[in-house]
C-alpha cells in the first residue's frame, strides 16, 4: 500500500513449500500470498564466509544492514527483526490492550487473565507492560498468561528481558510440562485442535495456537485460574494452515 519493497529473509525454505508457487490452481498460503503481494523472501546461504558464527536471522541482518545503507538513506529504509520484537510493536499491542480493557468493563469483568502463546514473546511483554500502566486507573485487575512455542520457557523469559529488563512487569509463563520445537507436528495437539474446531466451529492456526490450547485445557484442569475469568487471543494466521494440514495428513497416512 506504502509503495515499498520489502526483503524477507528466512533461514530455510522446504522444497515442498517452493513447489506451491507452480501448483495449479495455486495453493493460498504465506508463501504464495507473500510472493503474489511483491515481496522479496531470501533464504539465507548459512554456508557463506561472512555469515561464520551466526546462528539467527537477526545475526544475520546486523552483517547485510551496512550493505543496504550504502544503497539507501536511514530514511528509506526501515529494519524489523524476527518477530516483530522491537518498540515498533508497541503501538498496535497497546490499542489492542485498550480494546480489551473496554470489552472487560462491557462484560462487568474485574479480574481477568489474557492468555496468548508466544513465539519472541512481543505481544505478551507489551499487553503486560500496557496493563500495568492503564488498570490501576480502570479499577479492573488483568493479567498476562503465555506459553512458549519456541525454545522453551528459558528461552522465552530472555526474550522479554530484551524488550524490558523490568521483570516485575513481565507475563507469567505457564506450560504443560512439555517443551515443543517450532514448527514440528505432534499429532496429539492436532487431535486437540480438530476437537475444538468440531465443538466450537472456530479455526486456530497450526502453529501456535494447538501448543496454546494444549497449555491452557492443562492449566484450566489444574484449576489454576482462581476465580478469573480467561481471555484467549486467537494467533491468526490462517494461510499457513494451507500447508499446515497437508503435513499433517502425510504424518497421519505415515502412522
Amino acid at each position: 500500500m506504502k509503495g515499498w519493497q520489502l526483503d524477507y529473509y528466512v533461514s530455510h525454505i522446504s522444497a515442498y513449500i517452493k513447489s506451491q508457487l507452480q501448483a495449479t490452481p495455486a495453493i493460498v498460503s504465506n508463501f504464495t500470498q507473500a510472493h503474489h503481494n511483491g515481496a522479496n523472501i531470501i533464504q539465507v546461504d548459512w554456508d557463506q564466509a561472512e555469515l561464520s558464527g551466526c546462528k539467527h536471522l537477526d545475526e544475520v541482518i546486523n552483517i547485510f544492514r551496512p550493505e543496504y545503507l550504502n544503497r539507501y538513506s536511514e530514511q528509506q529504509i526501515l529494519f524489523i527483526p524476527e518477530g516483530g520484537r522491537c518498540e515498533y510493536a508497541k503501538t498496535g499491542i497497546y490499542q489492542l490492550g485498550c480494546e480489551i480493557i473496554d470489552w472487560a468493563k462491557g462484560q462487568n469483568i474485574s479480574a481477568l487473565s489474557v492468555y496468548l502463546p508466544s513465539g519472541t514473546g512481543t505481544t505478551a511483554v507489551f499487553l503486560q507492560q500496557y496493563f500495568i500502566k492503564k488498570c490501576q486507573k480502570e479499577i479492573i485487575d488483568i493479567k498476562v498468561l503465555t506459553c512458549s512455542t519456541v525454545g522453551g520457557d528459558t528461552y522465552l523469559a530472555n526474550q522479554f528481558c530484551e524488550l524490558n529488563p523490568d521483570k516485575t512487569q513481565h507475563p507469567t509463563i505457564i506450560n504443560d510440562g512439555n517443551k515443543y520445537h517450532f514448527g514440528k507436528l505432534y499429532l496429539p495437539l492436532f487431535e486437540l485442535w480438530n476437537d475444538v474446531l468440531e465443538t466450537s466451529g472456530i479455526e486456530f492456526d497450526l502453529l501456535y495456537d494447538p501448543i496454546g490450547l494444549s497449555v491452557l485445557k492443562r492449566y484450566i484442569e489444574a484449576n489454576q485460574c482462581q476465580d478469573r475469568q480467561v481471555l484467549y487471543i486467537h494467533q491468526g494466521g490462517l494461510l499457513g494452515n494451507a500447508t499446515m494440514l497437508p503435513r499433517y495428513k502425510r504424518k497421519l497416512a505415515n502412522r
